[in-house]
């Protein structure tokens, strides 16, 4: 009896110390549409586990309205060229999005296009890389 009540606490740590895997969903973003913006940067949130970014959005009448878009961590948009410059508050650029489902004005990140040329993309092909200082784009 003795050695088990170490062997389970043991396995125990074994288990519990094993990395966990969070799911999110992304049942509320229309992800079989894709919607191009022009807009202005407002904030560019660069966190973690999501990064986000804010945009005003003028629609056909001049209207402005902010969008907020969900995007990937500071991680996996590092491994995509992105640094926490890659777009700051007043930019003019194109973005392309996932929208909200509900068809409130927000979604989920795929581009961002700046007027230089430079792409940055939630998934990469295309934006700054870090080790050499060099911008790309695709």
């Amino acid at each position: 009896m003795q050695k088990i009540v170490p062997l389970l606490g043991a396995a125990a740590l074994g288990v519990l110390g094993q990395p966990a895997f969070g799911h999110h969903s992304l049942a509320m973003y229309d992800t079989s549409t894709q919607i191009t913006v022009e807009a202005v940067i407002e904030e560019f949130e660069w966190r973690n586990p999501h990064s986000w970014l804010h945009i005003v959005v003028k629609d056909e009448n001049g209207a402005e309205s902010m969008w907020t878009l969900e995007s990937n961590s500071t991680g996996q948009l590092t491994q995509a060229g992105w640094t926490r410059d890659s777009v700051k508050p007043g930019d003019a650029v194109t973005v392309v999005l996932n929208p909200l489902r509900d068809g409130t004005r927000g979604g989920r990140l795929e581009e961002v296009r700046h007027i230089d040329g430079r792409v940055f993309s939630r998934q990469g092909g295309g934006g700054y890389d870090p080790r050499t200082g060099e911008l790309y784009s695709r």
